[in-house]
């Protein structure tokens, strides 16, 4: 079975060095960007990130677990010595800081991997630092929308989901080890100053989302999709699924609330058309009817459930929020006498569009749908 094992990444590739000056400056400048750098400390940095880089290259096996935690892990995962390409080779993801430091020993590592015929690539999380801890938490709500978008499909392409947490940071371990729970079939770690791995097998968690999620549906769809939410709004979901912002009237789903949302949400979407978020947006009993004929396409309905929410926040923000994936547009030749716009459902296989009209209170209704690119009706949906 071919694997997929996301690295934990830290910076002590550059940090164990014997020379106490270099080592104050790498941690004075641990959290820096490149445009962060005095012109002098960035050469010295470099210079050493660029000897670090050729010396490993020259390194036994034995010598590279020594000197890279990351690196060790992989390795006694793979019972120290480079796993001949049989197959579909191992993916390699390697979890780095926001920082100038933090992505290049992730190149590093990267290289050294794909000098060795494996696949890696470097992820950057956008605002993870160790100095900020709003940032930090708006990093690793990030950090599960990734897990969420690139690790479901390699397990439902039926691979072997790994997260390797012997280096990095050890608030990002803490958080990744609570992650792997629900996107990784194991973790595992190597004890400090030991050869040994030790192997955390995923917990069969089953979450009563009927209670969480299914009594505060229409609250965490609207947390989910950008609408702002207030705080009264929220009494009945407990605080620690909450991240409150700096005015303490409207809040957002903390890392922990979007990683149980992202595991029910398409529970949800593929059961039936959810009402509109927005009182703004109707739907006809027509359309309301017709819909009911998705009910064998699971998949498709999601897509119209998103493509509702979408509608309802473009209405919500007086038309100013429009994405490709919704594409909402006035229509010059309409396949409906009464409409007047549409929208896209989806634009795969058989492209679906929405069509409808403002009514004259100022709301709009969804009147049909109809496949993009035929000029039959699809079957059931008028």
């Amino acid at each position: 079975m071919p694997k997929v094992i996301v690295s934990t990444c830290g910076t002590s590739l550059l940090t164990n060095t014997p020379d106490s000056n270099l080592r104050q400056l790498l941690m004075k400048t641990a959290n820096y960007q490149s445009k962060d750098f005095l012109t002098e400390e960035k050469r010295q940095i470099d210079s050493h990130i660029n000897n670090i880089q050729a010396k490993l290259t020259e390194m036994t096996l034995t010598e590279v677990k020594k000197i890279s935690a990351e690196l060790n892990g992989i390795l006694t995962y793979y019972q120290d010595q480079i796993p001949t390409l049989k197959g579909t080779p191992d993916t390699h993801f390697i979890l780095v800081s926001d920082t100038y430091q933090g992505v290049k020993v992730g190149e590093i590592i990267a290289n050294w991997l794909t000098s060795n015929q494996l696949l890696a690539e470097v992820i950057k999380i956008a605002d993870l630092a160790t100095n900020n801890r709003d940032n930090f938490r708006l990093a690793m709500s990030e950090l599960i929308n990734w897990c969420n978008d690139t690790l479901t499909g390699f397990r439902d392409a039926g691979y072997e989901i790994i997260f390797n947490l012997t280096g990095g940071f050890k608030s990002v371990q803490g958080f990744l080890q609570s992650f792997g729970m629900f996107y990784a079939d194991k973790c595992i770690y190597i004890f400090q100053f030991s050869s040994e791995l030790l192997t955390i097998p995923r917990l069969p968690i089953k979450l009563d989302i009927e209670e969480i999620i299914g009594k505060n549906l229409t609250v965490f769809r609207k947390l989910d999709d950008g609408f702002t939410v207030n705080k009264n709004e929220c009494n009945n979901i407990p605080e620690t699924l909450l991240f409150y912002l700096e005015n303490e009237d409207t809040v957002t789903l903390s890392e922990w609330g979007k990683l149980i949302w992202l595991q029910t949400k398409k529970h949800y979407y593929q059961q039936e058309l959810l009402p509109p978020l927005s009182d703004k947006l109707v739907y006809s009993e027509e359309f309301k009817k017709n819909i009911k004929d998705l009910q064998n396409r699971p998949d498709r309905l999601e897509l119209v459930n998103l493509c509702c929410d979408k509608l309802s926040r473009f209405l919500e923000s007086q038309t100013t929020y429009n994405p490709k994936s919704l594409d909402f547009k006035p229509i010059l030749k309409s396949p409906f006498p009464d409409s007047t716009h549409e929208c896209d459902a989806w634009g795969d296989q058989d492209a679906q569009r929405l069509f409808g009209h403002w009514l004259g209170n100022g709301q709009y209704i969804i009147g049909h749908a109809k496949r993009a690119r035929c000029e039959r009706l699809a079957k059931g949906l008028h």
